[in-house]
């Protein structure tokens, strides 16, 4: 018994292929004219990137109508000449640099040690209620006025490791060695964290700040020689009286430069009268009571050993 073979192939040797959809061609037309528009658009813009901005060197027809046209000015002026579209990255980059803020850049107010400072009793009460605001009790950390970064101390520095005055602006100088995290003793006064679900009401309030320090001999008449230094010092008090240095007010635990407080960035009322001089220790004393490693007595030395006679 003989089996006819036979293939599966719809498609028969020597048949036709069917017709094509009339919409295929349309779709292949379409996808063709869109290549050839993006080719066209992409050889012209970096020609006209390549193209020079220059006037051509052909010149009009005879039969060209005169035109009055602005005049512009020279080269030499001061118009900015066109850039051509090739440049104008390099361009963007530069006027970003040049636009770059730093504070070296700013103004800042010229200081002489050398002028003449009247201390101004109103301005400096102001100056230490101002002060108050910042801190939760005297001699706590002041707090921080306005947004910081908390993990990184570069921005503080910029401003507060030598200090800057700048018209209206101060920001005062940094009274203690540098220490990398500034956050680990100041905050944000006004931080963006969720407000606490509950309140706790203490009786705990601060000792007030101090408005002046004491002085060791008020009223006493100097002994000392009356120099030039010391006339500036005293401008404005009556040397029979007030004569002699004041102590600190204040502890000197993280306050290592007077100057940060009373010098060229000092709050109005709290300048010192000779900044010129840079050792404040040599003149103004430590007030025992506010600093507990300074003796307020005179040590007591231990009586001299008995010597005994070894007959005896």
């Amino acid at each position: 018994m003989q089996l006819s073979s036979h293939h599966d192939d719809p498609v028969q040797k020597g048949a036709k292929p069917p017709p094509s959809a009339p919409g295929d061609f349309t779709q292949r037309q379409t996808v063709l004219i869109a290549i050839g528009l993006i080719g066209v658009a992409t050889t012209g813009y970096f020609l006209g990137l390549t193209s020079p901005m220059m006037a051509g060197d052909e010149r009009p027809s005879d039969a060209a109508e005169a035109v009055q046209t602005e005049e512009h000015p020279p080269a030499s002026s001061t118009v900015i000449p066109a850039t051509a579209y090739a440049e104008m990255p390099f361009v963007q980059t530069r006027s970003r640099r040049l636009r770059a803020t730093r504070l070296n850049m700013l103004r800042q107010t010229p200081y002489d040690v050398n002028v003449k400072i009247d201390v101004n009793e109103a301005e400096k009460l102001a100056s230490l209620a101002d002060r108050e605001t910042r801190r939760a009790f005297d001699g706590a950390p002041p707090t921080v006025p306005h947004p910081i970064d908390q993990l990184d101390s570069t921005a503080c520095m910029a401003c507060h490791g030598e200090g800057l005055r700048s018209g209206t602006f101060r920001a005062s100088k940094m009274p203690h060695p540098y220490y990398s995290s500034c956050t680990q003793c100041h905050v944000e006064q006004n931080a963006k964290f969720a407000p606490a679900s509950a309140t706790f009401e203490n009786s705990f309030t601060g000792v007030a700040a101090p408005t002046s320090g004491g002085r060791a001999s008020q009223g006493a008449t100097p002994t000392l020689p009356y120099t030039d230094w010391m006339r500036k010092a005293i401008q404005n008090r009556d040397p029979a009286t007030d004569w002699v240095p004041p102590v600190f007010p204040h502890t000197t635990w993280m306050r290592n430069d007077c100057l940060s407080c009373h010098g060229r960035t000092a709050a109005p009322g709290m300048e010192s009268t000779h900044p010129w001089q840079a050792n404040c220790l040599r003149c103004h004393g430590k007030s025992p009571q506010l600093n507990p490693t300074e003796l307020p007595d005179v040590p007591k030395f231990l009586s001299s050993p008995a010597i005994l006679d070894s007959d005896e």
